[in-house]
């Protein structure tokens, strides 16, 4: 449902499908993840996933059938339902994860800032930024 629609989508890789695939499945069974399934006339109009953690529902991935059902507007249905659903079932927060798309301020979300430490000169400044990840053979 997204082949097509997000230029360079790392989904249509079949390892990051793969991967996205374990975490749906094994997640589900625990509660850490949840899939939900939008559907009109018994065929799928919208599909999205995310993961759960302390009352917050971190939405991850949406697909929809634009071709079918986009002006009925299927990714933000399944959107207001899954809130629905969630704060109804004691969720506290649903939580749109990054990006600034405008439909996001429908929902009434709020962009949060969010900062990266990328250079540190000081010995206090390298703690904060923590330990570094680098590619054997690189200079620093």
């Amino acid at each position: 449902m997204r082949a097509g629609r997000f230029e360079g989508d790392p989904i249509q890789d079949d390892f990051v499908r793969d991967f996205y695939r374990e975490v749906a499945s094994r997640g589900a069974e625990s509660g850490f993840s949840e899939t939900w399934q939008l559907t009109s006339d018994g065929d799928p109009a919208a599909i999205v996933f995310g993961i759960t953690q302390g009352g917050r529902f971190l939405y991850l991935l949406i697909g929809a059938d634009y071709e079918k059902h986009g002006r009925h507007s299927p990714g933000l249905q399944a959107y207001d339902a899954i809130i629905e659903d969630w704060m109804g079932r004691g969720g506290n927060c649903f939580d749109f994860t990054i990006g600034d798309e405008p439909f996001k301020a429908q929902f009434g979300a709020e962009a949060t800032p969010m900062c990266a430490i990328v250079n540190a000169v000081t010995s206090l400044g390298r703690v904060a930024r923590g330990p570094m990840l680098s590619r054997i053979g690189a200079t620093s």
